[in-house]
């Protein structure tokens, strides 16, 4: 499908484009599913950050790890391209984002012990 590299695909509800990243060049990137040239969609996700965003039909939530002191969540809208910042984080996040479908909920992963994050899990059968 992509013919410069991407991981993470996520196909858009109307099914005409595929969003993906890029490990090694950072973004997010989009191709029109029936033909044509991959774009830089997004600039502001960082290599190797492919699991923290997540696409809806008006544009990507995504985690946005340079402003300080804490990590933000922001959305970047396909209208009028701007980004808008939605919440500051009180803890450094984990990988991993995702949008509900009615896209009233966004969750992420939350660090809350960085020493240990091996859990059991006991008399599950």
């Amino acid at each position: 499908m992509t013919k410069n590299g991407g991981i993470s695909g996520v196909e858009s509800s109307d099914g005409r484009f595929l969003y993906y990243s890029k490990y090694e060049a950072g973004g997010v990137w989009g191709m029109p599913l029936g033909g044509g040239d991959e774009t830089q969609v997004l600039e502001e996700v960082r290599g190797g950050s492919w699991p923290n965003w997540a696409l809806t039909s008006d544009g990507i939530y995504f985690l946005r790890f340079d402003k300080s002191p804490n990590a933000t969540i922001q959305f970047f809208d396909f209208a009028s391209h701007k980004i808008i910042p939605i919440w500051t984080l009180e803890k450094e996040p984990g990988w991993g984002m995702a949008m509900s479908r009615d896209g009233k909920s966004i969750l992420y992963v939350q660090d809350e012990f960085a020493e240990s994050n091996i859990m059991l899990v006991k008399n599950f059968r």
